[in-house]
């Protein structure tokens, strides 16, 4: 299967090469396609083997080891092993990745360069924004950009087709403070939706807010997020077992989730407008969730029934910093 690598959605294609000349590329069981690559620009598919047709009006600059070059009257026959790189006339590569290596490749605004990351990463312009919960990151650079600014960028030699550069920001530990100030008492009955033609089994309604005052609190205590960390949002992930629960403060609701058996994240930039100047007071509300429950769960998740036979568990709640760094990025054109 020939897949290109991340993109923006308003990026296009259009063809560097003369008028009558295309690029078609034959992927393992797969029926061939043209597929026109953009100027300037490097193009991924990951495949283990893969070859490309070119007519008489692409040239080809230079190839890297594992390229095998075939001559005929039609044009010219690429056939490409694992990784490789093939420089055609017009500065355009064709880029062949393992498909474990392309899924971590990135293109943005400048055609020209490819960046590979674990992190998550966009662009804008020159400046490259990349954010993980690792305060350690590994950037592969493809193409002739070279660092110019922003986040100080170690170099790290190569691996494959990509100059490697490491950056490593401040680690930031942050502890929220958590107290159960009310055990859950018995709740009614599920009160159930109608039933529908497409779904004859009728599913519960959402939990009337009356409800919650019979339900597990929590008080949590959240720090302030120093301004000078160097970080794009702090995730409170909470790791529980219930059937639902809101989130919070002294003035309004939060947030609310019902539990689908994975932790719940909630975004402090997006859901505390001064988190970063001030600790914040929340509490956790949960309900129950009764043993006979009629709707899908993650499968995986191993609920801890009471003896009642209801799932209620507060296993961990987390502060996850979002570190982020900025690099920018030059060709010299």
């Amino acid at each position: 299967m020939c897949v290109p690598i991340p993109r923006r959605p308003s990026e296009k294609f259009a063809s560097p090469f003369a008028e009558s000349a295309e690029v078609a590329i034959n992927c393992p069981s797969t029926s061939s396609e043209t597929f026109p690559p953009a100027a300037d620009a490097p193009v991924t598919w990951t495949l283990a083997v893969s070859e490309f047709f070119l007519n008489e009006g692409a040239r080809v600059r230079a190839v890297t080891v594992g390229v095998e070059t075939l001559h005929s009257a039609a044009g010219l026959r690429l056939r490409a092993s694992g990784k490789a790189d093939v420089t055609l006339d017009g500065g355009v590569h064709l880029v062949v990745l393992p498909e474990s290596q392309a899924e971590h490749v990135w293109r943005g605004d400048d055609p020209s360069t490819l960046i590979e990351t674990d992190a998550s990463a966009f662009s804008s312009d020159a400046k490259w924004f990349l954010r993980s919960e690792d305060h350690e990151f590994q950037i592969g650079i493809f193409g002739a950009a070279q660092p110019s600014g922003g986040q100080p960028l170690t170099p790290a030699g190569r691996s494959g087709l990509f100059a490697q550069y490491r950056a490593t920001v401040p680690e930031l530990e942050l502890h929220a403070s958590v107290t159960k100030v009310q055990d859950a008492k018995p709740r009614t009955p599920w009160t159930l939706g109608p039933t529908l033609a497409w779904r004859p089994n009728a599913i519960p309604e959402k939990p009337a807010i009356s409800e919650f005052a019979n339900a597990a609190v929590w008080k949590m205590d959240v720090p302030p997020v120093p301004t000078s960390a160097q970080i794009s949002d702090v995730w409170l992930n909470i790791d529980y077992q219930g059937d639902e629960a809101r989130l919070s403060n002294a003035k309004s609701l939060l947030d609310d989730n019902f539990w689908n058996g994975l932790p719940w994240k909630i975004s402090l930039k997006q859901t505390l407008p001064h988190w970063r100047t001030s600790r914040s007071d929340l509490e956790l509300s949960v309900l129950p969730l009764p043993k006979s429950y009629p709707f899908y769960i993650e499968e995986g998740t191993k609920e801890h029934f009471d003896q009642s036979g209801l799932a209620l568990d507060l296993a961990n709640v987390r502060l996850v910093p979002e570190y982020q760094v900025v690099v920018e990025l030059s060709t010299g054109r």
